[in-house]
């Protein structure tokens, strides 16, 4: 395969892959942490959201076991998309 067609082919994947998940700008309500591999991501959320609260979608990031976010109300900073769920506008 070439690199193009190795592009196209990736790219399109990947476009499917994200399809399922919130775009940029949705809103997401905190529901809090669960058990999570990656200590520093539940610290994160417990020490910088509030359950219940709606926060906006900066970007995400989808990686092999889950989706990293960071939001518009916090920065850089990471949190998983597993600890919300998409509020309905």
């Amino acid at each position: 395969m070439d690199v193009e067609s190795f592009k196209a082919v990736n790219g399109g994947m990947r476009a499917e892959m994200l399809a399922g998940f919130p775009k940029s700008g949705a809103k997401l309500r905190y529901r809090g942490v669960h058990p999570f591999w990656f200590t520093d991501i539940i610290q994160n959320a417990e020490r910088e959201l509030r359950i219940g609260t709606v926060y906006t979608l900066n970007k995400r990031e989808v990686a092999s076991s889950w989706v990293a976010i960071t939001l518009q109300e916090t920065g850089d900073t990471q949190f998983a998309l597993s600890f919300f769920e998409e509020v309905a506008e």
